[in-house]
Protein backbone atom coordinates (compact mmCIF):
# COMPACT_ATOMS: atom_id res chain seq x y z
CA UNK A 1 0.00 0.00 0.00
CA UNK A 2 2.97 2.46 0.76
CA UNK A 3 4.74 1.81 -2.47
CA UNK A 4 1.47 2.40 -4.48
CA UNK A 5 0.44 5.44 -3.15
CA UNK A 6 3.80 6.53 -3.94
CA UNK A 7 3.36 4.94 -7.49
CA UNK A 8 0.29 6.49 -8.00
CA UNK A 9 1.16 10.20 -7.07
CA UNK A 10 4.72 10.13 -8.64
CA UNK A 11 4.05 8.07 -11.36
CA UNK A 12 0.55 8.24 -12.32
CA UNK A 13 0.80 10.13 -15.40
CA UNK A 14 4.18 8.71 -16.96
CA UNK A 15 2.22 5.50 -16.91
CA UNK A 16 -0.76 6.78 -18.43
CA UNK A 17 1.12 8.48 -20.89
CA UNK A 18 2.85 5.72 -21.49
CA UNK A 19 0.13 3.83 -22.37
CA UNK A 20 -1.60 6.23 -24.68
CA UNK A 21 1.62 6.39 -26.84
CA UNK A 22 1.29 2.59 -26.93
CA UNK A 23 -2.10 2.68 -27.43
CA UNK A 24 -1.49 5.23 -30.33
CA UNK A 25 0.80 2.99 -31.93
CA UNK A 26 -2.06 -0.04 -31.69
CA UNK A 27 -4.54 1.73 -33.99
CA UNK A 28 -6.37 2.66 -30.83
CA UNK A 29 -7.30 6.90 -29.76
CA UNK A 30 -6.83 6.84 -26.11
CA UNK A 31 -5.35 9.89 -24.79
CA UNK A 32 -5.63 10.80 -21.20
CA UNK A 33 -4.23 12.86 -18.44
CA UNK A 34 -5.17 13.29 -14.71
CA UNK A 35 -4.76 15.82 -13.03
CA UNK A 36 -2.31 14.86 -9.69
CA UNK A 37 -1.97 17.39 -7.13
CA UNK A 38 1.28 15.70 -5.92
CA UNK A 39 1.59 16.08 -2.18
CA UNK A 40 4.19 17.80 -0.28
CA UNK A 41 7.07 14.73 1.52
CA UNK A 42 5.20 12.08 -0.58
CA UNK A 43 8.44 10.34 -0.79
CA UNK A 44 9.47 10.80 3.02
CA UNK A 45 5.80 9.88 4.32
CA UNK A 46 5.75 6.45 2.39
CA UNK A 47 9.51 5.47 3.19
CA UNK A 48 8.71 6.67 7.28
CA UNK A 49 5.79 4.55 6.83
CA UNK A 50 7.58 1.51 4.99
CA UNK A 51 10.57 1.81 7.80
CA UNK A 52 7.90 1.42 10.18
CA UNK A 53 6.05 -1.79 8.65
CA UNK A 54 9.54 -3.19 8.10
CA UNK A 55 10.89 -2.62 12.26
CA UNK A 56 7.50 -4.15 13.19
CA UNK A 57 7.96 -6.98 10.39
CA UNK A 58 12.00 -7.73 11.83
CA UNK A 59 10.81 -7.61 15.26
CA UNK A 60 12.97 -4.48 15.65
CA UNK A 61 10.44 -2.52 17.17
CA UNK A 62 6.99 -3.22 18.99
CA UNK A 63 3.33 -1.87 17.50
CA UNK A 64 2.75 2.08 18.66
CA UNK A 65 -1.09 1.78 20.16
CA UNK A 66 -1.02 5.49 19.84
CA UNK A 67 -1.84 6.93 16.48
CA UNK A 68 -0.59 9.77 17.51
CA UNK A 69 2.75 8.75 18.11
CA UNK A 70 2.61 6.86 14.42
CA UNK A 71 1.34 9.87 12.85
CA UNK A 72 4.41 12.21 14.34
CA UNK A 73 6.77 10.01 13.58
CA UNK A 74 5.48 9.40 9.92
CA UNK A 75 5.24 13.24 9.21
CA UNK A 76 7.67 15.22 11.64
CA UNK A 77 7.99 18.87 9.82
CA UNK A 78 11.62 19.11 10.42
CA UNK A 79 13.07 16.30 8.29
CA UNK A 80 9.99 15.61 6.11
CA UNK A 81 10.90 17.55 2.58
CA UNK A 82 14.90 17.48 2.75
CA UNK A 83 15.56 14.46 5.29
CA UNK A 84 17.18 12.87 7.04
CA UNK A 85 15.17 10.09 7.11
CA UNK A 86 14.88 8.85 10.52
CA UNK A 87 13.65 4.69 11.39
CA UNK A 88 10.75 4.58 13.37
CA UNK A 89 12.66 2.99 16.00
CA UNK A 90 14.89 5.94 16.42
CA UNK A 91 12.41 8.22 16.94
CA UNK A 92 9.11 6.79 18.48
CA UNK A 93 11.00 5.45 21.97
CA UNK A 94 11.36 9.19 22.00
CA UNK A 95 7.63 9.69 22.35
CA UNK A 96 7.16 7.33 25.42
CA UNK A 97 7.38 10.02 27.47
CA UNK A 98 6.67 13.71 26.36
CA UNK A 99 10.20 15.68 25.85
CA UNK A 100 10.94 18.94 27.95
CA UNK A 101 12.07 21.79 26.84
CA UNK A 102 15.64 22.72 27.95
CA UNK A 103 17.93 26.06 27.32
CA UNK A 104 20.53 24.27 26.73
CA UNK A 105 19.13 21.91 24.09
CA UNK A 106 17.30 24.88 22.40
CA UNK A 107 20.96 27.33 22.52
CA UNK A 108 22.43 23.97 21.02
CA UNK A 109 19.82 23.16 18.22
CA UNK A 110 19.83 26.63 17.23
CA UNK A 111 23.44 27.12 17.00
CA UNK A 112 23.43 23.47 14.56
CA UNK A 113 20.90 24.51 12.84
CA UNK A 114 22.60 28.19 12.23
CA UNK A 115 25.61 25.84 10.97
CA UNK A 116 23.29 24.09 8.26
CA UNK A 117 21.98 27.67 7.03
CA UNK A 118 25.81 29.05 6.52
CA UNK A 119 26.46 25.83 4.63
CA UNK A 120 23.24 25.33 2.89
CA UNK A 121 22.96 28.92 1.54
CA UNK A 122 26.71 30.71 1.79
CA UNK A 123 28.81 27.72 1.02
CA UNK A 124 26.56 25.77 -1.16
CA UNK A 125 24.04 27.99 -2.92
CA UNK A 126 26.45 31.43 -3.19
CA UNK A 127 30.42 30.28 -3.20
CA UNK A 128 30.33 26.99 -4.70
CA UNK A 129 27.81 26.92 -7.17
CA UNK A 130 28.51 30.42 -8.97
CA UNK A 131 31.98 28.48 -9.54
CA UNK A 132 30.58 25.31 -10.80
CA UNK A 133 27.92 26.81 -13.06
CA UNK A 134 30.90 28.88 -14.79
CA UNK A 135 32.71 25.99 -15.58
CA UNK A 136 30.50 23.80 -16.42
CA UNK A 137 28.39 26.36 -18.61
CA UNK A 138 31.47 27.44 -20.65
CA UNK A 139 31.09 26.85 -24.10
CA UNK A 140 34.68 26.32 -25.13
CA UNK A 141 37.79 24.21 -24.03
CA UNK A 142 38.90 24.18 -20.62
CA UNK A 143 42.60 24.02 -18.79
CA UNK A 144 42.92 21.10 -16.57
CA UNK A 145 43.18 23.59 -13.82
CA UNK A 146 39.49 25.08 -14.39
CA UNK A 147 38.17 21.44 -15.05
CA UNK A 148 39.29 20.38 -11.67
CA UNK A 149 38.56 23.79 -10.01
CA UNK A 150 34.87 23.31 -11.64
CA UNK A 151 34.88 19.29 -10.57
CA UNK A 152 35.66 20.18 -6.56
CA UNK A 153 33.39 23.36 -6.49
CA UNK A 154 30.48 20.54 -7.72
CA UNK A 155 31.74 18.20 -5.74
CA UNK A 156 31.82 21.02 -2.64
CA UNK A 157 28.49 21.80 -3.42
CA UNK A 158 26.56 18.89 -3.27
CA UNK A 159 28.43 18.25 -0.13
CA UNK A 160 27.16 21.34 1.41
CA UNK A 161 23.82 21.39 0.47
CA UNK A 162 22.92 17.93 1.98
CA UNK A 163 24.69 18.34 4.99
CA UNK A 164 23.26 22.05 5.28
CA UNK A 165 20.00 20.94 5.30
CA UNK A 166 20.82 17.61 7.00
CA UNK A 167 21.47 20.00 9.62
CA UNK A 168 18.76 22.40 9.52
CA UNK A 169 16.38 19.51 10.27
CA UNK A 170 18.35 17.62 13.33
CA UNK A 171 18.89 21.39 14.94
CA UNK A 172 15.27 22.06 14.30
CA UNK A 173 14.35 19.02 15.92
CA UNK A 174 16.40 19.51 18.80
CA UNK A 175 14.97 22.42 19.82
CA UNK A 176 11.30 20.92 19.95
CA UNK A 177 13.68 17.89 22.21
CA UNK A 178 13.79 15.68 19.52
CA UNK A 179 17.15 13.80 18.72
CA UNK A 180 17.54 12.93 14.98
CA UNK A 181 20.14 10.91 13.96
CA UNK A 182 23.31 12.69 12.25
CA UNK A 183 23.45 10.93 8.91
CA UNK A 184 25.93 12.60 7.15
CA UNK A 185 29.11 10.93 8.09
CA UNK A 186 32.18 11.87 5.78
CA UNK A 187 30.36 10.24 2.84
CA UNK A 188 33.53 11.81 1.16
CA UNK A 189 36.22 8.94 2.71
CA UNK A 190 34.32 6.46 1.85
CA UNK A 191 36.30 3.19 0.39
CA UNK A 192 33.24 1.77 -1.02
CA UNK A 193 29.76 2.16 -2.41
CA UNK A 194 28.36 0.17 0.50
CA UNK A 195 30.07 2.54 3.33
CA UNK A 196 29.43 5.72 1.07
CA UNK A 197 25.48 4.45 1.71
CA UNK A 198 25.95 4.26 5.01
CA UNK A 199 27.04 7.39 5.51
CA UNK A 200 24.76 9.27 4.00
CA UNK A 201 21.73 6.73 5.02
Amino acid sequence: MNLSMLGFFKYGNFLLQNFSGCSRDWGSSINRRIDILLPVGISFYTFHSLSYTLDIYRGVLRPTKSLRDFILAVSFFPQLVAGPIVRAGDFLPQLLHPPRLKKRAISLGTGVDDSGTVQKIVLADTLLSGCADRVFGYPGPLVALDSWAGVLAFAGQIFFDFAGYSLCAIGAALTLGFHLKDNFRFPYAAIGFSIFLAAVA
